[in-house]
């Protein structure tokens, strides 16, 4: 394969593969970021502007904080990023509205380039079969109807023993695809790495959420015999943290494990209020048993970080200030337990900042199904209840129903319900909200993360709740979504 960047009309400076120095020290913070160019070229590009989004730190992946990057193609549809980072990076490239990829891989100091032509993508650059590669084995494991069908529907059809062997068979073919796919190539040490996590830990955190997805499993994870699949991975392992699936990975470990424990639909058994009460503590524990060194960190700053975002969610209740001593009391307690005290003093920082003066929201104007133009401004005098979404989003599309009902419970009261769509086909939108019935004042931004909007509201997932008094001001940057009884919040902003 040519390992020279053809970039038309672009030159690129003489650029060294990172030397591979061990992969935890890499994640400390203990090497020099290095510039990494994604560049491209358009045959026919659909938009003159094409944005890049990327996690530029393994604390950004946890806290859902993208960075976003949007150039202006030039007038001969070429374009060229220059990343500063530390870590390999998974980036998705997108062209006006236009989803270009997902997921596509380079590590510090590569370069890559995309030739965009109508019917292929043409790539150059370091490690140009690792580009390959990931196009294949999307196609042949992640995408299609029926493969996303087959292994959605796995939570429930099979029962624990058939589960754990379907997604082991699936971990162990896409290990062997990789193997056969690089056979007689030289594959990079840092990509290898990331791939083999990315396989290993897709699988561990399928398995973990058996126990939650099936409601007949729940106490699945007290299983011995079930737990034998933490065998099949290596748990504790920070040469993993370049990849996103073993940073979900210390997150649902100790999650799952935790809350199996209970059951948190019946508060009334003491053993049940223990659990829920010291939940913290609890998760902590686990975490404990399971990882050290940075992986303990990161997996602890996950629990307190969640914490955190929940308080949030309380602002504007009764109770909040007890919460947040409270909250404030149960920080303090893992001071000495970071082995990196980086880790603690910014979750401190992230709860005092909870009490900073609220922000004023930030206007904006979208277009709505009729397009007519909509500006936040309109609503001055309102309490808004702001709603990002999109009908791709699952999580979002079970939230409708209750967002129905919400709207309904103060169809007379001085309140907006604010629906902003991050779909990229209008009418795709349109199809949804009638079956739905879906009724109320729905805008759409088609470009989705990369737009200005999401970016001034830091929207890097959905769905995504705001609360705003009716002096344009944000109370609640994380407010409850309608299944979890908002009411009260919105209530007392009325008053």
């Amino acid at each position: 394969m040519n390992e020279k960047l053809l970039l038309s009309k672009f030159k690129f400076y003489s650029i060294l593969r990172p030397t591979l120095f061990i992969i935890s020290l890499l994640l400390v913070q203990a090497l020099r970021a290095k510039i990494t160019y994604i560049g491209g070229h358009f045959q026919k590009p659909k938009a003159k502007t094409v944005t890049i989004k990327y996690y530029a730190s393994v604390i950004n992946n946890i806290e859902h904080r993208s960075t976003i990057q949007e150039l202006n193609i030039d007038d001969k549809n070429n374009f060229l990023f220059e990343i500063e980072t530390e870590i390999p990076i998974s980036f998705h490239l997108i062209n006006g509205s236009d989803w270009l990829f997902i997921n596509k891989y380079v590590a510090p100091g590569d370069s890559l380039n995309f030739d965009f032509r109508k019917d292929q993508i043409e790539v150059t650059g370091n490690c140009e079969d690792c580009i390959d590669f990931l196009f294949n084995w999307e196609e042949k494991f992640l995408s299609g109807k029926k493969v996303n069908e087959e292994f959605n529907s796995s939570y429930t059809r099979l029962d624990p023993k058939e589960f754990a062997g379907y997604w082991d068979k699936r971990r162990k073919d896409q290990l062997n695809y990789f193997h056969e796919f690089f056979q007689g190539k030289t594959v990079p040490v840092l990509f290898k790495q990331y791939m083999e996590a990315e396989i290993n830990y897709s699988y561990a955190v399928a398995i973990l959420q058996y126990s939650w997805q099936n409601k007949s499993a729940k106490k699945i994870l007290l299983d011995k015999s079930y737990l034998a699949f933490l065998d099949n991975i290596v748990v504790d392992n920070p040469d993993a943290l370049i990849s996103g699936r073993y940073i979900h990975f210390l997150r649902e470990l100790p999650q799952n494990i935790w809350s199996t424990y209970g059951d948190f639909d019946n508060l009334s058994d003491p053993v049940n209020q223990y659990y829920g009460k010291n939940q913290t503590m609890l998760r902590d524990s686990i975490a404990r048993k399971h990882f050290s060194g940075i992986a303990y960190d990161l997996a602890l700053y996950q629990i307190l970080f969640e914490s955190i975002r929940n308080i949030e969610r309380m602002k504007g209740e009764s109770y909040y200030d007890i919460i947040y001593k409270n909250s404030d009391s149960i920080l303090s307690l893992f001071h000495a337990s970071f082995n990196n005290q980086y880790y603690y003093d910014r979750l401190v920082n992230k709860l005092r900042d909870l009490n900073k003066p609220n922000r004023e929201a930030p206007d904006f104007s979208l277009f709505d199904l009729n397009g007519n133009k909509v500006k936040l401004s309109d609503f001055k005098g309102k309490v808004v209840y702001l709603d990002f979404w999109a009908t791709n989003c699952a999580p979002c599309v079970k939230e409708v129903t209750d967002a129905i009902k919400l709207k309904e419970k103060f169809k007379d009261e001085n309140v907006v319900f604010l629906y902003v769509s991050l779909d990229h086909s209008i009418d795709k939108l349109r199809r949804f909200i009638d079956a739905k019935s879906f009724n109320g004042i729905h805008l759409i931004d088609q470009r989705g993360f990369a737009s200005e909007v999401a970016d001034s509201y830091e929207i890097n997932a959905i769905p995504r709740y705001f609360l705003i008094d009716q002096n344009g001001f944000i109370v609640n940057e994380n407010a409850p979504r309608p299944s979890a009884n908002p009411e009260k919040l919105i209530q007392h902003l009325i008053k």
